[in-house]
């Protein structure tokens, strides 16, 4: 991981001391815009829960008042953030800890590997929400995550950040992750702690990518499918049997379509306790002519096979189909009769 920056949150001052509100003025050296002024101020405000946080762009400073604790956490934030641009990517842990609370290690990631901001967020937004993490902050100038948390959501974001940039900023080949176990999850979902990373290959359009990702979230009820559109990569946490229903149905979907050998896939058994829509299978409609002609047997299909678990994707022809066994058979059934007509009507 690199070097190790650690600040530890060390009472300068006497217990009852310590409690009292100071003030320290902060100037900015290397930040040049008002904006990025704010988002260091704010990233300093929200972090460290300091209420008197003010900016003054015109003299290019800021001032913190608070514990001599949280003067000193500033401080610390303050000089990570206020560097020039563009800060090099830096795998070494930036790292504080305060001496209280649950969420109490707060991590600087240095991630500019030439992202646009739409990308960089698009990081952030998987790390908070994949990792029920309150504060994630962004600093876009320097593209700088700030995150605030627990030891092992922490941890989920060093795994989550080095294996997407082991990948790539780019498309790359089809791949999937090791798995990731998070520990210590809370109620009311304590079983969703198997994570993954799912990086498409045969997409050409990130209208594409986002198809396959809203079908692995729809079809298996999975909340927790983000997508990081620049290297085609999906990050997903669930239970164990989510995420490898997400992992086959990827692997199944994510292929060439001159390399399919079928117009439709081999049946996956989904366990899920109480649930008798336990089967789930692709279909391939290739012989529609077009999107609206495919959306249109879709529909059909949809209203005479009685499962809530259909998706249609236009890339690749594909309908996704989770129930029972016999609504699967069924299914299968009218796929055939379709097909023979497409067939037949070109």
């Amino acid at each position: 991981m690199g070097n190790v920056f650690l600040g530890l949150a060390i009472p300068v001052f006497a217990a009852v001391a310590s409690a009292q509100t100071i003030e320290r003025a902060f100037q900015f050296v290397h930040t040049e815009t008002a904006q990025s002024m704010n988002e260091i101020a704010t990233a300093v405000r929200t972090m460290g829960e300091i209420t008197g946080v003010t900016v003054n762009p015109v003299q290019r400073s800021f001032t913190v008042q608070g514990t001599a604790a949280q003067i000193a956490f500033a401080g610390w934030l303050f000089a990570g953030l206020d560097l020039k641009t563009p800060v090099p990517p830096d795998s070494g842990t930036h790292e504080y800890r305060f001496q209280s609370g649950a969420d109490n290690i707060v991590r600087v990631y240095y991630i500019d590997h030439g992202q646009s901001v739409q990308e960089f967020q698009e990081v952030a937004t998987a790390m908070r929400t994949a990792g029920d993490i309150r504060r994630v902050y962004t600093y876009n100038a320097g593209r700088a995550l700030i995150v605030r948390g627990t030891e092992d959501q922490l941890a989920m974001c060093d795994w989550y950040l080095n294996e997407i940039w082991a990948h790539g900023n780019l498309p790359g080949p089809h791949a999937v992750s090791a798995e990731y176990q998070m520990q210590n999850i809370a109620a009311p979902y304590p079983n969703e702690n198997t994570v993954r990373v799912l990086y498409m290959a045969n997409g050409a359009s990130v209208q594409q990518f986002q198809e396959l990702a809203t079908a692995i979230r729809t079809v298996g009820d999975i909340r927790r499918v983000y997508t990081y559109n620049a290297p085609r990569a999906m990050l997903v946490r669930g239970t164990s049997d989510q995420v490898a229903l997400a992992t086959w149905l990827f692997n199944e979907m994510d292929q060439p379509v001159a390399a399919r050998q079928s117009t439709a896939s081999s049946g996956y058994k989904f366990p899920i306790a109480g649930d008798p829509a336990d089967s789930v299978r692709v279909f391939y409609l290739t012989h529609s002519r077009s999107d609206s002609e495919f959306q249109d047997n879709a529909a059909a299909i949809r209203s005479q096979v009685d499962t809530r678990g259909i998706y249609a994707c236009n890339s690749g022809r594909a309908l996704v189909i989770r129930g029972t066994g016999e609504q699967i058979a069924q299914a299968e059934r009218l796929m055939q009769q379709l097909d023979a007509t497409l067939q037949a009507g070109k």
